[in-house]
C-alpha cells in the first residue's frame, strides 16, 4: 500500500498546510493492534519533518462512517528532490473529486482496475480486500453504505525481465524486539482470463 503511479513537481492547491501544533499530536497516536491501521498515513505525514519517510505513497482515501476524511499523496519536489506526503484540504476530499482524479489515473494502467478498498468488518473480525474496476469504482462512492477503511489507487507493479506483470504483495510484521519483512509475488499474471480477477491480484 506504498506505491505510486504520477510523482509532480508543484504542490497542488488543496494540499492540507502542515501546521507544527497539529504534527507533534501524532506522537501520542495509538499504532499498535492487528487489522487495518489508518493513523498510519497521519503519523508519516506528521512525522516527515524530523524523519524523512523515503517512500511513494499512492492516492490513499481514509473512510469514517460512510464520509471520506483524509486524502494523503506523495509528490517530488524538483528543488530538493526529496518525496514528501501531502495531505488535501477536508474541503477538497470530495467524492466528485475522488471519482474523477482515480478514473483518470486508471487509465494509464494495464489492467482494469482502478482501486482496492481495504475494510475490517466486525461480522469477520479479518480484513477484506475488493479490487474495483473503474464502474465499480463508481458505484463504490455513489451507492455504497457503512463505509470504513481505506481506498487506495491501483499502481501497476513494475514488469519482469520477461516483460510480464505481475502483482506483489509486502507484509511487515513489527515488535520491540524484532522486524520482519517478506514480499511475495502473485504466481499468476495480472491480466489472466484463466483464473478469477482476486487470484491475479491477491
Amino acid at each position: 500500500m506504498l506505491r505510486s503511479s504520477t510523482l509532480d513537481d508543484d504542490v497542488d492547491a488543496d494540499c492540507q498546510l502542515e501546521d507544527k501544533k497539529e504534527r507533534g499530536s501524532a506522537e501520542f497516536m495509538n499504532m499498535e493492534g492487528d487489522g487495518i491501521l489508518d493513523s498510519m498515513y497521519e503519523v508519516l505525514w506528521t512525522q516527515q519533518d524530523k524523519e524523512a519517510i523515503d517512500m511513494i505513497v499512492p492516492d490513499t482515501v481514509t473512510f469514517k462512517f460512510n464520509k471520506p476524511t483524509n486524502w494523503y499523496f506523495t509528490k517530488v519536489s524538483s528543488k530538493t528532490k526529496r518525496v514528501r506526503l501531502h495531505k488535501k484540504k477536508p474541503s477538497a476530499i470530495r467524492v466528485s473529486a475522488i471519482l474523477k482524479h482515480f478514473q483518470r489515473t486508471c487509465a494509464a494502467c494495464c489492467s482494469d482496475i482502478a482501486a482496492y478498498y481495504i475494510s475490517q468488518p466486525e461480522s469477520t473480525g479479518g480484513c477484506c480486500i475488493y479490487y474495483l474496476t473503474r464502474d465499480e469504482l463508481s458505484h463504490f462512492l455513489l451507492h455504497k453504505r457503512n463505509k470504513n477503511g481505506i481506498l487506495q489507487g491501483f499502481v501497476d507493479p513494475k514488469p519482469t525481465t520477461s516483460n510480464t506483470y505481475h502483482n506483489s504483495l509486502i507484509r511487515c510484521s513489527w515488535s520491540q524486539s524484532v522486524c520482519l519483512v517478506e514480499r511475495r509475488v502473485n504466481v499468476h499474471l495480472l491480466t489472466s482470463a484463466k483464473a478469477s480477477r482476486y487470484h491475479n491480484f491477491l
